[in-house]
């Protein structure tokens, strides 16, 4: 009698095993850290530092799976086994502040942690496309606001860039173009701080700045 009632049960464990559900893969936005002593900072340290605010994205993709889209179709699909690490506007806000730290040699301080008197630049960041279009390429277009605290003889800035990518087969290329496409971004922000001449970029458009 006591075979007859494992037989069920052993019956169910050989289903589930059977049915295991697919491995998830996690990605990041964020670049692979710098090997020591390659990292490249400014000859004099800028006497500020900046604070890269909570990013806003779209609600489209504001999920934890990637969301992709073809190219001749509206629809768009979440991929339940290709998920960000981290929430996605936590992911851009982390690339950008990374991005910008490394390139202007200054501190990101979290939000309400900056000295009263410190010289600050806020960082303002509004995502409002997020396009993963599959093996195709990526679309970024995102309007951002730089604010001086502490810097009397600085005015604010808000500008808007749209960033286009190609990108080969596969999530991970996805992924890896919109590195690049933040990359881009940052490159022109770190311009704007340090008063120098955004570089030509054959994958950025700058809509403006007010």
């Amino acid at each position: 009698m006591r075979v007859f009632k494992l037989m069920p049960m052993l019956s169910a464990l050989l289903l589930a095993a059977g049915c295991a559900s697919p491995v998830s893969h996690y990605y990041t936005l964020l670049p692979e850290a710098a090997p020591s002593g390659t990292v490249r900072t400014a000859p004099i340290p800028p006497a500020y530092a900046i604070s890269v605010q909570a990013v806003t994205v779209p609600a489209q993709v504001d999920r934890p799976q990637i969301v992709i889209g073809s190219p001749d179709s509206v629809a768009l699909t979440p991929l339940n086994n290709s998920l960000w690490a981290a929430p996605l506007g936590s992911e851009i806000r982390q690339a950008l502040a990374y991005d910008l730290s490394q390139r202007l040699g200054v501190l990101d301080v979290p939000a309400g942690v900056a000295l009263k008197t410190q010289a600050l630049w806020k960082i303002s960041v509004i995502v409002h496309r997020f396009d993963s279009i599959y093996q195709q390429g990526v679309v970024i277009d995102a309007s951002w606001r730089l604010t001086p605290v502490n810097q009397p003889k600085r005015t604010s800035l808000i500008c808007q860039a749209r960033v286009d990518v190609s990108a080969g087969p596969g999530i991970a290329a996805l992924v890896q173009s919109h590195q690049k496409a933040l990359h881009a971004l940052a490159g022109v922000i770190a311009a704007q701080l340090s008063h120098k001449a955004i570089r030509p970029d054959s994958t950025v458009h700058l809509k403006g700045c007010t």
